[in-house]
Formats: structure tokens, sequence, C-alpha cells
């Protein structure tokens, strides 16, 4: 097989998240799939080729426009035309793409092709865009979870306008840099990762009925997924007249900070009450009425292990105690 189509072909299966095993593809030759490949690396190859010859014509000229070639109608129709064909060519490299993503499936099953390794994200339909190489990045000492949901759900949208390649720290694995590429001009920028950040504080929904009687429904991880359980208790629970996202103190910190307390409104602070203690899991409440605020230590145990909780603030603010049931969450249908 001629270099240049061996060239062609590598560098369309790089592009597309894959690695070819070039003995796997001389022994399925034959193949329509491997046909199909090779006549599309070829035509990427080519119509790049000229997609490029031709916006450095259109470049050069309106890089060297003279007082007389502005209004001579011969170059702006040269320009013209070949403009038209950068777009003709962009447009066919795009669909001939498109095609070789039609036959990765088949290629794979032969064992002609190899997914990348490590590919967090996919093209929005279905399409690898994103790879990664393994090299000796730095490593910033910052925590980095992969499973961030802002960070997937960039991958994911970057992966649907830009071709993405991830640098890994190659001892740790660490995600480290992304270079975005434009998949026409092929310019490229590069981002670091310096570290992530997770909402995955343990929180419960604190739910008031219309009789003032409060329940509490977790753990749950994260103060937007359990504002997110709101409405499907609502849905369940006719009785349920307010509810909002409180922290969960750790049972085993004495000391409740200034910022663990969550505001309510006066008229709740005032009326709020216990309920009929029928969960396995039960948590204390302190409720400081005058200042319409509350906080919660829990869950516990048993009912003797939230009762002999004490906090190291010496009784203040003044507080009501109130120990409410932790029901955990339903299933949402």
């Amino acid at each position: 097989m001629p270099s240049c189509v061996t060239d062609a072909v590598d560098a369309l299966t790089c592009r597309l998240g894959y690695t070819v095993d070039w003995r796997k593809l001389h022994h399925h030759l034959d193949q329509p799939a491997v046909t199909a490949l090779i006549a599309v690396a070829t035509a990427t190859r080519f119509t790049a080729s000229q997609q490029h010859r031709h916006e450095r014509i259109v470049t050069a000229l309106l890089g060297n426009v003279t007082p007389a070639a502005a209004t001579d109608p011969r170059e702006e129709d040269t320009a013209a035309t070949a403009a038209h064909l950068v777009l003709s060519l962009h447009d066919a490299h795009h669909t001939a793409l498109d095609e070789a993503r039609k036959v990765t499936g088949p290629l794979v099953a032969l064992g002609v092709l190899t997914p990348h390794a490590l590919t967090p994200a996919t093209g929005g339909h279905g399409h690898p865009r994103t790879h990664t190489r393994r090299i000796a990045m730095p490593d910033t000492g910052y925590p980095f979870d992969t499973r961030n949901r802002a960070y997937q759900r960039f991958l994911t949208l970057a992966g649907d306008h830009f071709e993405v390649v991830g640098w890994d720290n190659a001892t740790t694995g660490r995600p480290t840099m992304i270079t975005l590429i434009d998949i026409g001009s092929r310019d490229a920028f590069s981002l670091a990762l310096l570290d992530s950040a997770e909402d995955h504080q343990p929180h419960a929904l604190l739910a008031v009925t219309t009789t003032a009687a409060m329940s509490l429904h977790g753990p749950i991880p994260g103060r937007a997924a359990a504002a997110d359980y709101a409405p499907h208790l609502a849905m369940h629970n006719a009785d349920v007249a307010a509810t909002t996202p409180v922290g969960l103190h750790d049972p085993d910190a004495p000391h409740v900070g200034d910022d663990e307390w969550t505001a309510v409104p006066p008229d709740i602070a005032a009326a709020a009450r216990t309920t009929t203690l029928d969960a396995a899991r039960v948590a204390l409440v302190l409720l400081d009425r005058e200042r319409a605020q509350l906080t919660v230590v829990g869950p516990f145990p048993s009912i003797d292990a939230a009762e002999a909780w004490q906090s190291d603030a010496d009784g203040w603010p003044p507080v009501d105690r109130l120990l409410l049931p932790v029901h955990t969450p339903v299933t949402r249908d």
C-alpha cells in the first residue's frame, strides 16, 4: 500500500480517535468497511489539501488588494470563486468524515481499529472527537475529580464542536490540560486544569407541612441534588407546604460554624414542631426561633444518641432541640 495512502488512513483514524492494526487491515482488504475506510481517507486527504490551497489563494488575493485590483471585476470573481470552493470543500471534507464514522463499528469488530485509551466524551452524535495523551505533564498538587459534572458536561459540549485532546500526567493519570482544535481550520488553544470542586456535602431536604410539622429526607449528596428532590416529594405528599435543603452537621464535631445556620421564614420558625419519629434514623434540629434560623445535626442511629449530643457553644444562641425523622429519599418514577 503506498505511503501516501497509509499516511491518509493514519491521519483520519487518529482524528476519529482510533489506532490502526495494519496487519489486520491487510488481512481484511476484501471487506467493504476496509475498502470504504481507504477510499474515505484518500478523499479527506485530497479535500483537505485542496481546501487549504484555496484558502491560501483567497488570503493572498485579499491581502494584496491594490486600488486598481479593487475595481477589477476579474479579481473579485477569482476571490469569490475560490471562497466558494473553500466552503464546498469544507462541506465535502466533513461529509467524508461522517461516512468514515459509519464504518468504525464494523472495523472495531474486525480488530482493524482500536479506540484510543481514555475517551471521556464523544461528539453529540456519538462520534468520538476526544482522545487522551499521557505525557510527563507536571502535577499541580491539587485534586481533580474526572467525575466532576461540570467537567463532564464541558467535554460533551466541546466534543460537539471541537476535536478535544486531553493531556494526562503519565504517572498519576490526573488530567492536567485540554487542547481544543477547531475542526475546520485546525486552529487550537489549550486550557490548564488546575483543580475541581464538587458539591458532595451531605444534605437533607427539610419539609414543613401545612400544620408546621417538620421532617427530613436524606442524606442526599449536595445542596443542588437535595433541592431537586423537592418537586418529587411535593407530588407524593399533599401535606407538604414548604421545603428547603439543609446541610447535615457531622455528629462527631461539637462545634457548629456560623455558616451552618439556615434562615427560615419567621412564621415557620415560630410554629415549627416535630412529628412522629417513624424512620430508622433521626436528626437533631437546633431551632433558634428568635432569629428564625436552624441547623441540623445527624443523622443519628437512635433517639438516645441524638438526645445525648451537645454543642460546645455553651447555650448560645438559645435554641429549641427538636428530634426529626430522617426518611430515605424515594426512588423517582
